[in-house]
């Protein structure tokens, strides 16, 4: 049996949302923004279904997500095939989310 190191409980839910990640050339930002599915949530982050490979510890920034207006950031922890997309789970930098 695989030992959990989650920190926090999650909830189980589907919920549609908007996430992008930064690439920074230079002075210049620019921002790449993805649909995906969150299909769990606990205070330290969110399990997602998404549609395109990210790597482990890239940024992605989450919006519309817990009390903050402004978008969340967190770091991929993990990623894998799942079903012709991609599961991925995210940990928040912050812990305000």
């Amino acid at each position: 049996m695989e030992h959990d190191q989650r920190q926090h409980t999650r909830v189980d839910l589907s919920l549609e949302t908007i996430y992008y990640a930064e690439d920074v050339i230079g002075d210049e930002r620019d921002r790449m923004h993805y649909f995906g599915t969150i299909t769990n949530m606990s205070k330290g982050g969110v399990g997602m279904v998404v549609g395109c490979p990210h790597e482990v510890n890239e940024e992605l920034w989450l919006e519309g997500i817990g009390q903050s207006p402004m978008p969340l950031a967190g770091l991929v922890r993990w990623i894998r095939s799942y079903q012709g997309k991609y599961e991925m789970g995210l940990q928040f930098r912050s812990a305000d989310a």
